[in-house]
């Protein structure tokens, strides 16, 4: 478990953002933190980083149990941009969640998601389960927490699919979020930059 809480107290992700033109006065830099609600720990940790760090956004995963400490947190900061990081797997040994619906296809035999995004990959999931998991979650998120403005992927996995990116798509279409992705076009500027690109999409 204290390993667990060093590992979730540095939850940041580094999202470059390449803006053509060498002048320009938008940002280039934007640090986000990922997995609030994960433990109690990553919460601190999340909060902590926008007040007193250079992180600008916070991406909370509703169905872990640590989701409504977090608002609590989050209703107390209000002005932090925050994100549904949807979510379909559980990796840690020590700490499991699984789906808010009732959705069979998601979960293992101790319903609990899988623990990595190539099991999730390889998963005979249905499609309508998904999309009624990925509804509760944005909709739980958007209830409780005041300043929902993106949907992301935790690990990947929700949108590794072509199906399940147009799902995705669909939502925060849907539901007035920005979809946070990498667009294929980013992709070529950053390698085109000799920064090596490994997601968990290459761990299928």
């Amino acid at each position: 478990m204290k390993q667990f809480q060093k590992i979730a107290s540095l939850f940041i992700l580094l999202t470059v953002t390449f803006v053509a033109g060498s002048q320009t006065a938008k940002p280039r830099l934007l640090v986000r933190s990922d997995d609030m609600a994960s433990s109690h720990a990553a919460n601190k940790a999340c909060v902590d980083v926008v007040k007193n760090g250079i992180s600008r956004s916070v991406e909370i995963m509703v169905p872990c149990a640590w989701f409504f400490e977090a608002v609590q947190m989050l209703k107390q900061n209000p002005g932090i941009d925050i994100g549904v990081h949807l979510t379909v797997t559980s990796e840690w040994d020590g700490v499991k969640w699984g789906p808010i619906t009732a959705s069979p296809s998601l979960m293992d035999w101790y319903g609990n998601f899988p623990a990595t995004t190539g099991e999730w990959y390889n998963m005979p999931w249905k499609l309508d389960e998904v999309e009624a998991e990925f509804r509760k979650q944005i909709e739980m998120a958007m209830k409780e927490i005041p300043n929902v403005t993106h949907i992301s992927s935790h690990m990947g996995a929700p949108d590794i699919k072509p199906e399940l990116k147009a799902l995705v798509k669909k939502l925060a279409a849907e539901y007035k979020l920005i979809y946070e992705t990498t667009s294929a076009k980013v992709k070529k500027a950053i390698q085109e930059k000799g920064i090596e690109l490994i997601g968990y999409q290459d761990l299928k």
